[in-house]
C-alpha cells in the first residue's frame, strides 16, 4: 500500500571500522565541510574516503554528530570500542534511537505524518484535487458505485448558442471546452469498463450483479440524497489519501515535509489561547 509501513527488513550483518568509511564514502551527497574541499580535498569516492578516515581518527564524535544520520543498524558495533565517553555515547544512542524508535516515538512519528497528510490534504482542496470531475477521473469504479451517473455536462455548443454577438474567440472556446468534456468522458468510460471487468472477475456472481445494477436508478429514492453520497465518496477519497493509499501522491515528500507543521503549530496555539481565555 501506497504511503503505509513497510515490514522491517531482516538485519544486515555487521561492518567493520573500514566497511563503515567506504559506504559513507560512496555516498555522492555527502556533506564535506567546505574548508576541506576548498583545499581540494573531500572530492570524489578516495577524497571522501580520506576525509572520513581523518576526521575518525582525530575526532570520533565529531564524525558521529556530523555524519550519524548516515550510519545503519550493522553500523553500530563498529563504534563499540569507543562508549564511555559521554558525547560518543550520546550521539550513538541518537542514532539507535533513529534507527529503532521506541512505541511512544513511533506513534508520535504516525500522528506526525498523518497531520501534515491533513495539511497537505487542504492544500490539494485548494487545488481543486477533490473537485467531483478530478475524483470521478482517478475512481470511476467507486464514483458509480457511491454516487452513480454524473450530471448532464452545462456545455454549450457553440452553433447552439443563442447569442447573436458571441464573438469568433469566445465560440472557439466553448467548442473547444465541449471537445475536452466528451475526451473526458471517453477516457473515464473506458477506465470504468477496465475497472468493472476486473472487479467482476474478482467478484461472485452475487455481489457483481449488485455493482452493475446500483446504479441504474441513479435518484434513488429510499436511499440518501445524490449530494450526500457525492459527500460520502469525497470522504472516502480524503481518507484514502491520509492512509497512504492514494498513488497520485509523494508520501515520502510529504511526511517528511516539516513546513507543514506550521499549519498545526498555529491551531494548537490558538486552541492554548481560547483555552486560557476560558479559564479566565
Amino acid at each position: 500500500m501506497w504511503g503505509a509501513l513497510a515490514d522491517d527488513p531482516p538485519p544486515s550483518p555487521a561492518r567493520t571500522r573500514e566497511g563503515v568509511l567506504d559506504a559513507l564514502a560512496h555516498l555522492e551527497h555527502l556533506v564535506v565541510p567546505a574548508s576541506v574541499t576548498r583545499s581540494g580535498r573531500g572530492l570524489g569516492f578516495a577524497g571522501r574516503r580520506e576525509y572520513l578516515s581523518d576526521l575518525l581518527a582525530r575526532d570520533p564524535a565529531v564524525f558521529l554528530e556530523r555524519h550519524g544520520c548516515h550510519l545503519v543498524d550493522a553500523d553500530l558495533s563498529a563504534f563499540d570500542h569507543l562508549r564511555g565517553d559521554y558525547e560518543i555515547d550520546l550521539h550513538l544512542a541518537r542514532v539507535a534511537a533513529r534507527l529503532t524508535p521506541s512505541a511512544a516515538q513511533t506513534a508520535a512519528g504516525r500522528g506526525r505524518a498523518r497531520n501534515r497528510r491533513l495539511a497537505h490534504v487542504s492544500s490539494l482542496e485548494a487545488d481543486g484535487y477533490f473537485a467531483e470531475d478530478a475524483m470521478r477521473r482517478r475512481d470511476p469504479l467507486l464514483y458509480e458505485t457511491v454516487v452513480g451517473d454524473p450530471p448532464r455536462r452545462l456545455v454549450v455548443e457553440a452553433d447552439e448558442d443563442p447569442s447573436a454577438d458571441l464573438a469568433d474567440g469566445k465560440r472557439a472556446h466553448v467548442a473547444a471546452m465541449s471537445l475536452l468534456a466528451a475526451e473526458d468522458d471517453r477516457a473515464v468510460a473506458a477506465e470504468l469498463a477496465t475497472r468493472r471487468d476486473a472487479a467482476r472477475r474478482d467478484a461472485d456472481d452475487a455481489s457483481s450483479g449488485e455493482s452493475s445494477e446500483g446504479d441504474e436508478d441513479d435518484a434513488r429514492p429510499d436511499g440518501p440524497s445524490r449530494a450526500a453520497r457525492l459527500e460520502a465518496f469525497r470522504r472516502a477519497m480524503v481518507e484514502r489519501v491520509l492512509d497512504g493509499a492514494d498513488e497520485c501522491v509523494d508520501y515520502r515528500r510529504v511526511d517528511a515535509d516539516a513546513s507543514l507543521d506550521a499549519k498545526w503549530d498555529r491551531e494548537e496555539a490558538l486552541d492554548a489561547e481560547e483555552a486560557y481565555f476560558a479559564d479566565a
